[in-house]
């Protein structure tokens, strides 16, 4: 896909989950807010996980072989 506004071509990535905003995170006053940098970590180290799982899966197919791999 292309932007109209600047040219530049990019892909449609459903590879990364990159985590949920809530309202309350831009709410510095509420106390849920302390959790912020807690949930980016969780959330890259899903991300991390789902990267070395297409990883694997992408040997899978190449090699044929669809047993799992430890």
């Amino acid at each position: 896909m292309e932007s109209k506004k600047t040219g530049y071509s990019y892909g449609n990535c459903n590879s990364h989950f990159g985590g949920t905003i809530y309202l309350s995170d831009f709410n510095t006053s509420y106390s849920g807010s302390r959790n912020i940098a807690r949930r980016i970590v969780s959330d890259w180290q899903f991300d991390e996980h789902c990267r070395k799982n297409e990883i694997v899966r992408e040997i899978r197919e190449k090699a044929g072989n669809k047993e799992c791999i430890n």
